[in-house]
């Protein structure tokens, strides 16, 4: 049985404990969808330091974080790992990567009065801004709120921009065209390596 062990954001980001198992509790500073999910949270610890928190989209995809909201209180486990391709130059590079979205805890702050019982409201509906492309990521931002979404593209050079029609997100047809060829051609070498 493998233990998490509490860390700061400090430790994280200093790269030491990368590879191990952790645990990181804080408040949550920001976070951002891709694909409709929650992909990215960046964690205030109790000293002040900022860490990132990495949920890759096809970890499991048929449930999200829930109760995330900025300001909540959240306790992450995961393994501390480094991407230096993330929001390249600037970073931040190191993270700690989730196993599974239950992993990742999120409640109302402590820090915040108990608030009255009342009727729950209706969920927030996002009004997004227009989808851009920058290196072939493509980005909107909620209107209200301020939650960004981005979807991911291959850059094969083309300028196609179709929309998405389940996101409306520009998506480059030749990418999902290589993607499938690909993935059938694996799927192949697979099946005819375990003939031998």
């Amino acid at each position: 049985l493998v233990l998490s062990k509490d860390v700061t954001a400090k430790q994280i980001n200093d790269r030491e404990v990368e590879g191990q198992l952790v645990t990181l509790k804080g408040k949550v500073e920001s976070f951002e969808l891709a694909n409709g999910l929650v992909q990215t949270i960046m964690v205030k610890d109790a000293e002040g330091n900022v860490a990132r928190v990495f949920i890759d989209g096809y970890i499991t995809i048929g449930k999200d974080v829930e109760n995330l909201e900025k300001g909540c209180d959240i306790t992450v486990t995961g393994l501390a790992s480094y991407d230096d391709t993330f929001n390249a130059p600037e970073g931040p590079f190191a993270r700690i990567r989730v196993r599974n979205r239950a992993d990742v805890v999120c409640t109302e702050s402590a820090d915040e009065p108990s608030k009255p019982s009342v009727p729950s409201k209706p969920a927030h509906e996002h009004e997004w801004s227009e989808w851009k492309v920058v290196n072939g990521v493509a980005v909107r931002e909620c209107k209200d709120c301020g939650i960004v979404e981005k979807e991911y593209r291959v850059n094969t050079g083309k300028t196609e921009d179709e929309a998405n029609p389940e996101t409306g997100a520009p998506v480059n047809a030749n990418a999902v065209s290589a993607f499938a060829g690909i993935a059938v051609l694996s799927a192949a070498v697979y099946v005819f390596g375990k003939r031998k």
